[in-house]
């Protein structure tokens, strides 16, 4: 990543859905609010948790436009 350009990268290896809390990430995703799918192109926003299904990886192009 750089200062124009952040990705987010998650797995769930677990059997079970799981819920990651990103305020773990403060310090990288100071000032984004949305992520967008690389795959599906579905825009998720990063107010608290994301919710990953079970067996599963998210990747998101994170929104790092200055607003």
């Amino acid at each position: 990543y750089d200062d124009n350009k952040k990705v987010l990268v998650a797995f769930n290896k677990g059997d079970k859905q799981a819920a990651l809390p990103v305020a773990r990430f403060s310090e990288m995703l100071s000032g984004v609010a949305r992520g967008t799918d690389v795959i599906t192109g579905k825009v998720h926003e990063l107010s608290s948790t994301l919710t990953l299904a079970p067996s599963s990886a998210l990747i998101l192009e994170l929104d790092t436009k200055k607003q």
